[in-house]
């Protein structure tokens, strides 16, 4: 199967999206925050959903496998409370329409 990956720059500073999906759609979509290096990661309760950490526990990045199983702007506000992260409740303004390409 041939993947393919699709970087998308956001209009929020610092963010950006990396989409991997093959001839069955998306399959795994990452969300980075931030450029520090991942220390843990973190899986939350929703499935298939991580969370990367830097050392000191701030949120550096967010990835979702099969993310068409998951509702995408219900996890990144819940990811944004947890973590008090500001460009990503900047995010969520706009994350309606990647959320058209997640489903695709």
């Amino acid at each position: 199967m041939k993947l393919f990956r699709d970087r998308i720059k956001t209009d929020v500073p610092h963010l950006a999206i990396e989409i991997e999906h093959g001839p069955e759609g998306v399959l795994s979509i990452y969300i980075r925050i931030s450029a520090s290096k991942v220390f843990e990661t973190m899986e939350m309760d929703e499935a298939d959903v991580f969370c990367d950490l830097d050392r000191e526990g701030n949120l550096v990045g967010i990835e979702m496998i099969n993310p068409g199983s998951v509702h995408f702007r219900k996890v990144l506000r819940k990811i944004a409370s947890k973590f008090n992260v500001t460009p990503l409740e900047n995010f969520l303004s706009e994350a309606k329409k990647y959320e058209q390409v997640i489903h695709a």
